[in-house]
């Protein structure tokens, strides 16, 4: 992961598994680290499909830029609809 994008592998593919395809958008949540100081949190992103590798015979590699991110409380998760993710997509140039 970087600043501006991130690699995302895929191990074990099954056939009815469907990977997005470069210059889609897709959204990623993105665990992070825990701390005594805060709440478990995660990244909330739009993110554009860049690039699609096999990497080897059983899993793929799927680049990603980060469009839209936000750093979201893991328990809010749990009671917040879908909705988050469509106003992120509505609010351009936007990065929290």
């Amino acid at each position: 992961m970087s600043r501006t994008g991130v690699l995302v592998r895929f191990y074990h593919l099954g056939a009815s598994e469907a990977l997005p395809k470069v210059g889609e958008v897709a959204p990623l949540e993105i665990d992070l680290p825990t701390s005594p100081s805060f709440a478990p949190r995660f990244l909330q992103c739009m993110a554009e499909v860049v690039r699609v590798v096999a990497v080897e015979s059983d899993h793929l590699a799927v680049a990603f830029e980060l469009r839209r991110v936000r750093v979201e409380e893991r328990h809010k998760k749990e009671s917040c609809d879908t909705g988050a993710i469509s106003q992120m997509a509505t609010e351009p140039g936007r990065v929290h």
